[in-house]
């Protein structure tokens, strides 16, 4: 009778485990974009502020990663994603909203980069501090583009691809490869004391591709 009974309850958490953590996938999704947004505004502020002094660096990935996880937490509640949605910006399209936030960062930064080194060209300064304060004030207004982007331009589409990746490249209407996509999965373990059991873990997906029939 107990073996019937843990073998029931074991296919019950078998079953529900998965699905609560593909729901959690944004809270992953969010938090890792989060810090990597953190940790390019830390370098941009460092590179404003003409300085090798790591402390903005540091406050960036820690407030980085905790603005990810308040962006999972958002988008749990609000956008619907994780369940087939994704979040169409002014210039891409993504699985969450850190990710448009975060795409839309590092384009400013590269856009300040170029106009910094033009501006150093027309005005006889070094190229290198041109480049430096160019990306440093690109990577902020990037950042609060995103912001404007992600909360007021986008909208929230349905999509059976899913877009859930930092890096997604769509190679036909129905085929995307997405790469470095983070999320969670089960995986069998035990307690330390004999008895078998599932525990969810923290994955990253290297590669993966998706056709849509």
């Amino acid at each position: 009778m107990r073996s019937s009974l843990f073998s029931a309850l074991l296919l019950l958490l078998a079953i529900s485990v998965p699905a609560r953590a593909q729901s959690l996938q944004p809270l992953a999704g969010n938090t890792l974009m989060g810090t990597a947004n953190g940790t390019l505004l830390g370098l941009g502020t460092m590179a404003l502020a003409n300085s090798g002094d790591p402390t903005p660096l540091r406050v960036g990935v820690g407030m980085g990663t905790l603005y990810g996880l308040g962006l999972g937490i958002y988008d749990l509640t609000y956008t619907g994603i994780g369940n087939g949605s994704r979040i169409d910006g002014m210039f891409n399209s993504a699985g969450y909203t850190g990710q448009i936030i975060l795409m839309d960062t590092f384009y400013g930064g590269a856009t300040g980069g170029i106009v910094g080194v033009a501006i150093a060209l027309m005005v006889n300064e070094p190229l290198v501090e041109g480049l430096q304060y160019g990306v440093g004030t690109g990577l902020w207004a990037g950042f609060a583009f995103g912001l404007a982007d992600a909360f007021y331009y986008s909208n929230t589409i349905p999509d059976g691809l899913g877009s859930a990746y930092p890096l997604q490249i769509r190679t036909g209407q129905n085929t995307s490869v997405g790469f470095l996509e983070p999320g969670l999965a089960v995986l069998p373990g035990n307690d330390g004391a004999g008895h078998a059991g599932l525990s969810p873990a923290f994955k990253i997906d290297v590669a993966r591709v998706q056709v849509r029939f």
